[in-house]
């Protein structure tokens, strides 16, 4: 499978641990730039996946995929080896590279993991989060958006809070 190059925010020490940084869907790479300011010792490379950010937004949209174009942008980097941290569906792309390519992987860390989340029930769900909703009038927004919850807590008789 052949990988596209990803757009790629690149931080921190030119000589620091090379570190592979993949965000969540509806993320990119921008997100990583509180953990990058924090670690200026570190060498980061926080990469927009494919249908994210500045990177191309073409089909399709499979781990393999994702991890074909991680490889393809470490390629085009110069990184033979880096380690990899991921967040949500970026640590499933992140758990897939290290399968696929072990030697292409030094350490690893996922936060908040998505390893089982289907491609075809996830492309499904992004299409629905990026089609805009619609309302007659504001009262149908505020029902839309809040649906049937309860209402939040608020003080009760004698100073108590209701939760």
């Amino acid at each position: 499978m052949t990988g596209a190059r990803l757009h790629t925010r690149v931080s921190g020490d030119r000589d620091g641990r090379v570190v592979v940084a993949l965000h969540g869907v509806k993320g990119h790479c921008g997100r990583w730039r509180p953990l990058s300011s924090r670690s200026p010792h570190l060498r980061m490379y926080a990469m927009d996946l494919r249908g994210h950010g500045r990177s191309g937004w073409s089909p399709p949209w499979t781990l393999e995929q994702h991890v074909a174009d991680v490889l393809a942008t470490m390629d085009a980097s110069g990184l033979p080896r880096a380690d990899l941290l991921g967040h949500s569906f970026g640590g499933a792309v992140a758990v897939h590279l290290a399968r696929h390519a072990p030697g292409r992987v030094g350490r690893g860390g996922v936060l908040d993991p998505a390893p089982g989340l289907a491609p075809e029930g996830a492309g499904q769900r992004g299409d629905a989060e990026r089609t805009p909703r619609t309302v007659a009038d504001p009262a149908g927004g505020r029902e839309g958006r809040l649906g049937s919850r309860p209402p939040r807590a608020g003080p009760a008789a004698g100073g108590e809070r209701v939760v």
